[in-house]
């Protein structure tokens, strides 16, 4: 296996990947096309990124056919494929006329499977990861600089607003304020994680926490308020004492942002865009009616569900038998909860393949940041974001690729188990080298913190012979991300213990 240094030789699939969705980011993702309206594949930019994930696939499954690359498989992987799988059952009895509809969203969803196996093959370097991830804040920027011209310059824009809300160039605001709360939780990632950004990245850094926590406000969106929230929470709790003077000037960073965002929507200053605060007191009411009779069609059938594909035929059809009769005002094709869609569709088997995506999404977080609370804080964060997300399905191929470059940089080539964490203090307080240490020097608190980021071995043993590899990349602060035996015992060392 390579060594994944900057000098080491990149895999085949990293190649040609990395550079088509680098300028998928930075040249498709911004520019609008002309449509009808409508979701999944009658808009434009769905096609667009539906196209990228495909041929992604396509390369990297070339390039282990021909035995340029080892197909590498992580347990969360496998677990998401059988949660597919089980979410694939109610197609085996739901109704004819609604097969089609429904064969399609389970389509998308082993596609979305497919490309992410597909990202975990790219053995990125440290210079190429930080490239695909200041790629993917680029493309929210310029985002959040075409949401900000809406507000401000129309006439600058160049898509012009329509209504009294700002949606960028996704049609839609809630796309929108996902894919700006995205770019929140990067850039505060960026700046406080164990790969922490250099000085001279952190005021730029703190400049785009201030701008996106304003535009999230200005936006009005409650689903990308609580992502945001959520990320902005975890990452600052977790890394907090870690790093305090940066934590406390990110939080600074945030609270700046939001109470800038609340002046400008209260008085209206310098916006030329008539942004009013939106009033949710319908859209509340609404929701929890819908929420409300989703639950009775729930009780009324909790084993095998109402059918996939039928949810806005099946729930009018409730309403419209519901005793008192009441009229109906709305014809609503997805209850807002993911969750729920399919529950009410699919019953308890439909129930049962959910639950691996949150299980993982737990597991992955307590292994990258070293917290049992942090996994669990995770878990609840897919909860509370999978009650609003679907709504809108011009987001689902993007939300696909964020999942996937996240793959890329947290979990690329990795097995799943972690590496014993070794304590700060130990950290701190590790003597000078020593002739015993066979002249490993050591790399300090940040290097070892780089060491226990990436602790992850790869499927198969490493051969004995890499140990001095490994020593020697953890001195220069170039560490691989598999190999998680080798680094246990080079922080060991290292550490004194």
């Amino acid at each position: 296996m390579h060594s994944m240094t900057d000098k080491a030789p990149v895999n085949a699939p990293a190649i040609a990947v990395l550079p088509l969705l680098l300028i998928w980011m930075a040249v498709l993702l911004p520019v609008y096309h002309p449509n009808m309206g409508g979701g999944g594949l009658a808009l434009p930019q769905n096609i667009l990124a539906w196209s990228v994930m495909a041929l992604t696939t396509l390369i990297v499954t070339f390039t282990v056919c021909l035995g340029r690359t080892r197909l590498s498989l992580t347990p969360t992987a496998r677990l998401l494929l059988l949660g597919i799988a089980v979410l694939a059952l109610p197609l085996l009895y739901t109704r004819p006329e609604w097969r089609e509809d429904a064969l399609w969203r389970c389509a998308g969803l082993l596609g979305s499977w497919l490309f992410y196996v597909a990202c975990l093959q790219l053995r990125l370097t440290a210079r190429q990861r930080n490239l695909l991830l200041y790629g993917l804040l680029f493309a929210v920027g310029v985002q959040a600089l075409l949401a900000a011209l809406q507000l401000f310059a129309p006439a600058l824009a160049w898509v012009s607003p329509n209504g009294s809300r700002v949606y960028g160039v996704f049609q839609q605001p809630n796309v929108l304020g996902s894919f700006i709360a995205t770019g929140l939780a990067l850039a505060l990632w960026l700046l406080l994680a164990p790969l922490s950004a250099p000085t001279r990245r952190q005021l730029p850094l703190l400049a785009l926490l201030a701008a996106f926590s304003a535009l999230l406000v200005l936006i009005q969106s409650r689903a990308a308020w609580l992502g945001s929230a959520l990320a902005a929470a975890l990452l600052l709790w977790r890394f907090a004492r870690q790093h305090p003077a940066v934590s406390r000037w990110a939080g600074g960073a945030l609270l700046l942002g939001v109470a800038l965002g609340t002046t400008v929507l209260l008085t209206g200053f310098g916006m030329e865009t008539s942004t009013v605060l939106h009033d949710y007191e319908f859209s509340n009411g609404a929701r929890l009616t819908m929420l409300h009779d989703v639950g009775a069609m729930i009780l009324a059938k909790p084993l095998l569900g109402w059918g996939y594909g039928g949810f806005e035929y099946s729930f009018a059809h409730f309403r419209l038998q519901a005793m008192p009769w009441r009229e109906v005002l709305e014809v609503a094709g997805h209850p807002h909860n993911e969750i729920l869609l399919w529950w009410v569709e699919g019953g308890l088997p439909a129930l049962a393949g959910y639950r691996p995506r949150r299980r993982r999404a737990a597991v992955e977080t307590r292994l990258a940041t070293g917290s049992r609370a942090a996994g669990r804080c995770a878990r609840r964060a897919v909860s509370g974001a999978a009650a609003n997300a679907g709504t809108h399905p011009a987001g689902i191929p993007f939300l696909s690729v964020c999942a996937a470059l996240a793959g890329v940089s947290a979990a690329a080539g990795a097995a799943g188990r972690p590496n014993r964490r070794v304590p700060p203090a130990a950290v701190r307080q590790s003597p000078e080298p020593t002739a015993g240490d066979g002249g490993h020097r050591r790399t300090g608190d940040g290097g070892l913190r780089l060491a226990r980021a990436h602790g992850a071995h790869p499927i198969g043993a490493h051969h004995a012979g890499h140990h001095r590899q490994h020593r020697a990349d953890a001195a220069a602060g170039r560490l691989d991300l598999p190999g998680a035996q080798n680094l246990r015992r080079t922080i060991s060392r290292a550490a004194g213990l």
